[in-house]
């Protein structure tokens, strides 16, 4: 079976969310790549932080750090 962009990103989304370890990848200018639901839950981050591009430094302010 061949999958289109669309659903291994939809795949690869709810396999991470079934990890009940917070988790978030970054790229190396500090933009969010990925972040799993735990994640966003644990630190009760608005959606707009844990969109993909989101900066490390946005989400240092909303932790008032």
């Amino acid at each position: 079976m061949q999958l289109n962009d669309t659903q291994t990103s939809a795949m690869t989304a709810a396999g991470l969310n079934l990890i009940a370890q917070a988790l978030t990848i970054y790229d190396a200018d500090l933009r969010l790549v990925l972040c799993n639901a735990p994640f966003q839950q644990m630190f009760n981050l608005p959606s707009a932080l844990v969109t993909p591009g989101a900066t490390f430094q946005d989400r240092g302010i909303a932790f008032g750090t």
